[in-house]
C-alpha cells in the first residue's frame, strides 16, 4: 500500500469507529442527533447503515483510485 491508500484506510476506519461510538439516535419523530451510544435513545439503524456504507465507499474509492500510484 502506498501512503495515500494508508491515509484513506485510516480515515475510513476512524470515521467508522466514530459513527459506531456516536450513532444517529432518534430524539423525536422529526429529529435525529449523533449522541454517544450510552445515551439511551433508540438508534436509527437505517441512517447508521447509510453512514457506514458512505464511509466504506469513500474510503474504498480513495484506496482504489491511488492503487496504481508509486508502484
Amino acid at each position: 500500500m502506498n501512503l495515500w491508500q494508508k491515509i484513506f484506510l485510516t480515515l475510513g476506519a476512524v470515521s467508522a469507529l466514530i459513527v459506531c461510538i456516536f450513532p444517529p439516535q432518534l430524539i423525536s419523530s422529526r429529529s435525529v442527533k449523533f449522541l454517544p451510544i450510552t445515551y439511551g435513545y433508540p438508534i436509527d439503524w437505517f441512517r447508521l447503515f447509510l453512514w457506514l456504507v458512505a464511509i466504506i465507499f469513500v474510503a474504498g474509492l480513495g484506496i482504489v483510485t491511488n492503487k496504481g500510484e508509486h508502484r
